[in-house]
């Protein structure tokens, strides 16, 4: 964040931490898509802490239908949709 001007006023709660660990099972992609999203929820409500609520919101907005929760169950859907289109 520092490369991004950020003069180390920005933090995150250890609850935010926790949640984003969470919610992101560890995946580097998934990290760096809920903090950018939690950044800019900060961002708008001019905080400069992201907290456990501001992590849980970003993974919510990132997560209607085919999102972050769900990524799994949508791979394997689409497993099974192309083994029946090679059998079809």
């Amino acid at each position: 964040m520092l490369v991004g001007g950020n003069q180390g006023t920005i933090s995150f709660t250890e609850g935010a931490y926790k949640q984003l660990y969470a919610s992101s099972h560890g995946n580097p992609r998934r990290i760096n898509a809920i903090c950018d999203r939690a950044l800019l929820i900060a961002y708008t409500k001019e905080k400069f802490t992201v907290t456990r609520a501001m992590v849980t919101k970003a993974v919510k907005d990132l997560s209607p239908g085919v999102g972050i929760d769900s990524l799994e169950k949508w791979q394997g859907g689409s497993r099974k949709l192309t083994v029946l289109l090679l059998l079809g």
